[in-house]
């Protein structure tokens, strides 16, 4: 392999001045970390095949496809709001009716005359203010009418944040707790407002889009979906898997969950299980009780380090640790064999029961034994995030969430 490059650790970067802070979604891979590494191994000419397998809000997949505009981009994940951002990111406007449709939303919106019906969910009253659900519901019906697929999924894409501000929710964490009532009365209605400044303010981020037979996007479940794909059919797989079940790491289908009760079900290309509860989504997902290959118990976990780390986990948590890993390691494998070229991995450890799971150093052995040869690229201090820094207590100590993340590359051996 080349030989370690130093990478400095980007506290400078600020996403809100691209398009990866367009949506404050829950995560985000550190667009220059993966543009720069993704340099070195992503080739100019051609159409290499780049795999983000749990994709997220598309951030891997959009700095290649800016590196070599000709890459064919394919993704997959369980949450259809991280669908709808990533393929929003890579399609962008359509430039040829998009000042057409802007206007006849602008034009919809800024009219007061006439009533809507408000939309009607499971405990929107509870989530929303009567006035912030009617702004809504304007802007969902408005939505609804545009015509041109493209325009219409970046109008659902923009409306994603003034959700989130305008909700009942705490905005001090992705998990779905309700404000105390204080902060609720002093939540002014400014949803028309607001969304038409978010898009004048953000719509030249889109006006570089990919083919859309550049595009494939898959939702549902990572690992049935690296199945359907071919053995070595991947140049390079780069992603950041989860590091636990996202009900006690990041609940990201918590936090999609009243976004999506408010865009159109088809935009989303619902299954319709999505909505059941607020943790339907996450349970799904990899570590999740609904998991497939989480709750597959013949795969065996055979990596002694990572067996001992369990064992020293209250038995309480360990099934939960033990289904991740079984998902992760099904994971592994799945990636290993469709990629051919690269991988390309961002990793964090985890903390259980004031045990440290080393899933860094569990990746890089999993893939030794694989035929891999695996080099550390850099260690970055999360400056800034959202997740508490402290999670959980044990023994009355506080337990911190995930501080530091790891970049791996990995090539076959020769």
């Amino acid at each position: 392999m080349k030989q370690k490059t130093a990478i400095s650790p980007y506290f400078e970067y600020r996403r809100s001045e691209d398009i990866h802070g367009t949506s404050l979604y829950p995560g985000v891979m550190v667009a220059p970390v993966q543009r720069d590494i993704l340099k070195e191994y992503l080739p100019l000419g051609g159409s290499p095949v780049i795999l983000d397998p749990f994709v997220g809000s598309g951030t891997s997949l959009y700095e290649a496809s800016r590196i070599n505009s000709d890459s064919i981009v394919m993704g997959s994940d369980i949450n259809p709001l991280a669908i709808l951002i990533t393929r929003v990111k890579l399609e962008g406007l359509d430039s040829s009716t998009f000042e057409d449709d802007y206007t006849f939303v602008k034009s919809a919106l800024l009219d007061e005359a006439g009533d809507v019906k408000l939309l009607d969910f499971y405990n929107r009253d509870k989530w929303f203010k009567p006035e912030v659900a009617k702004s809504l519901t304007k802007v969902r019906e408005t939505v609804l009418r545009v015509q041109n697929n493209q325009n219409r999924r970046f109008f659902w894409y923009m409306l994603i944040d003034i959700v989130r501000k305008y909700c009942n929710s705490r905005s001090s964490t992705y998990k779905l707790h309700i404000r105390p009532k204080v902060q609720i009365d002093k939540i002014e209605d400014g949803v028309v407002h607001d969304y038409l400044q978010k898009i004048d303010s953000e719509k030249a981020m889109f006006n570089h889009g990919v083919p859309e037979e550049s595009i494939k996007l898959n939702q549902g479940d990572s690992i049935e979906c690296l199945k359907g794909l071919s053995d070595s059919s991947v140049d390079i797989c780069i992603t950041s898997p989860p590091y636990g079940d996202n009900a006690t790491t990041i609940p990201y289908g918590q936090y999609s969950t009243l976004a999506m009760a408010w865009i159109d079900a088809k935009d989303l290309n619902l299954q319709g299980w999505e909505l059941d509860s607020y943790s339907a989504v996450d349970s799904r997902s990899l570590g999740g009780s609904q998991n497939v290959a989480s709750n597959n118990t013949a795969i065996k976990i055979t990596d002694t380090e990572i067996l001992n780390q369990i064992t020293m986990i209250c038995d309480r948590k360990q099934s939960k640790v033990r289904r991740f890993i079984r998902g992760y390691q099904e994971a592994m494998d799945e990636m290993e064999r469709v990629t051919k070229g690269v991988m390309i991995l961002t990793l964090g450890n985890r903390t259980v029961d004031g045990v440290t799971l080393d899933l860094v150093n569990f990746t890089r052995r999993h893939l030794i034994l694989k035929g891999f040869e695996v080099e550390e690229r850099m260690r970055r201090r999360i400056k800034h995030k959202r997740t508490p820094l402290s999670v959980s207590c044990v023994a009355g100590k506080p337990v911190t969430s995930m501080m530091e993340e790891v970049v791996l590359v990995a090539q076959r051996s020769a």
